[in-house]
């Protein structure tokens, strides 16, 4: 199996099987990638289960630090995996059924979405809620998730489909909050071995392709779909052990309908050479 993930700024990759040999080359095709782009900074590696095969810093951070492997970077959706693990962790403890319907946990959010959905719905973007951005990446927003939920004003379609949608996780986040009584990031960091950063340098973000200097900001009750942060050791650290881990290695997806899947955070590909990929 392998794992894929890449951002602007920050990117990992994990193989399993035969190791690839280090690649010299692998820095300085890095660095023509960034200048290229216009990135002023980049980390990048290759892991594996128990060794890191290939290490990049280029640059520097929106500060003018030089990048290296403590610098926190913004994960983007690669959080919805790690929300996911949490939440097949605290499933494999009783603590939640993610064959449950959301209204049993979250009466909060019965105007919200039909009694029908399931837990397992909000995991597989299958439960008819919109991709609404309106109610998404609110920088600044220092709210829980499950603080917001009772506030959103969205139309759902029906349950059943693949419809990718941010807001599935940010309820999934305020189901993590309802059933522990804890902090998000409390939980996942027990759960998971993921400790969030509370903060970030100015970034840059993809702009019509080109990447465009922000002030980046967190929503703490998105934590669940984007705004887990980290440095690439960090990330690193996640992804090597989600080459083993069963969150990931999970059977229970959702075809896409554009020649993928959709499993427990991830979307789940399977190459021409048999290669699967996260």
């Amino acid at each position: 199996m392998r794992i894929v993930h890449a951002l602007l700024t920050v990117a990992a990759v994990l193989t399993a099987g035969s190791p690839t040999p280090p690649d010299p080359g692998m820095a300085s095709d890095i660095q023509v990638v960034a200048e290229e782009l216009g990135l002023p900074g980049v980390a990048f590696r290759v892991v594996a289960e128990d060794e890191v095969l290939e290490d990049v810093e280029y640059g520097v951070d929106g500060d003018g630090a030089p990048i290296d492997e403590s610098t926190p970077f913004v994960w983007g959706s690669v959080s919805k995996s790690v929300t996911a693990a949490t939440v097949y962790s605290l499933a494999s403890q009783h603590r939640l059924d993610p064959s449950g319907t959301v209204n049993s946990i979250l009466p909060e959010v019965d105007s919200v979405v039909p009694g029908d959905v399931t837990i397992d719905d909000l995991i597989h973007h299958t439960s008819g809620l919109p991709h609404d951005v309106t109610e998404l990446d609110v920088w600044g927003r220092s709210e829980r998730a499950l603080d917001v939920v009772p506030t959103l004003d969205v139309t759902v379609a029906d349950r059943g489909p693949f419809r990718y949608s941010s807001l599935n996780y940010l309820l999934l986040q305020a189901i993590v909050e309802k059933v522990t009584a804890e902090p998000f990031a409390d939980v996942v960091a027990r759960e998971t071995g993921v400790h969030t950063a509370g903060a970030v340098t100015p970034g840059h973000v993809p702009f019509f392709t080109f990447p465009r200097s922000i002030d980046t900001g967190i929503d703490s009750a998105g934590l669940g779909y984007g705004y887990l942060s980290g440095s690439i050791a960090e990330l690193s650290r996640y992804a090597s052990t989600q080459l083993t881990a069963p969150a990931s290695n999970s059977s229970d997806t959702v075809p896409t309908g554009s020649g993928t899947a959709y499993g427990y955070g991830w979307y789940v590909e399977t190459l021409p050479d048999g290669t699967e990929m996260r």
